[in-house]
């Protein structure tokens, strides 16, 4: 086999593997949660990435720490009641699940959320993923897996450290 022939086929290679090779996924960064006691709640927050510029759609959220896992969104008081006409249910009362200390604010479940190109960020009084029912006890310096399902990106499972609030 001759230079040219080597070359030709390894750019073709390279080519073929580049098609295959998935451009422009979502990460995950800056994952953590809150701790809890056995039987209430908490939390955890992250950054979504998306430098695609096609919007994907965070359909749900899953794990074994507690008997029910939710997407909710924390918004003032009036804002949530027009959300509620929106698809989106009453939430709990003024801080709870969150050490109180948010007057006029009140969580609503969230189903699906869009991930538009860019960056979404789940953080204290903002967006979450509330673990209600807690199984044990989360301490600080314990950690857990999460698993959150895309519409287009699938499901991609994150180790959850638990760090102080």
């Amino acid at each position: 086999m001759n230079k040219l022939t080597f070359s030709l086929m390894l750019v073709m290679v390279i080519l073929i593997l580049s098609a295959c090779t998935p451009t422009g996924g979502l990460t995950i960064i800056e994952v953590w949660a809150r701790p809890g006691m056995s039987g209430g709640t908490s939390a955890a927050y992250f950054i979504i990435d998306n430098p695609s510029s096609q919007t994907d759609t965070l359909l749900g959220a899953d794990a074994d720490i507690s008997e029910a896992v939710e997407i909710h969104m924390t918004v003032p008081v009036g804002e949530a009641e027009m959300n509620e006409g929106m698809g989106g249910e009453e939430g709990e009362g003024a801080g709870e699940g969150h050490g109180g200390g948010m007057q006029g604010m009140k969580m609503i479940p969230v189903e699906n959320l869009e991930v538009p190109k860019g960056s979404v960020e789940f953080k204290p009084g903002g967006l979450h993923v509330m673990f209600i029912g807690l199984n044990n006890d989360l301490k600080i310096g314990d950690s857990f897996t999460l698993t959150l399902t895309f519409e287009n990106a699938g499901a991609i499972t994150l180790n959850v450290p638990v760090k102080e609030f």
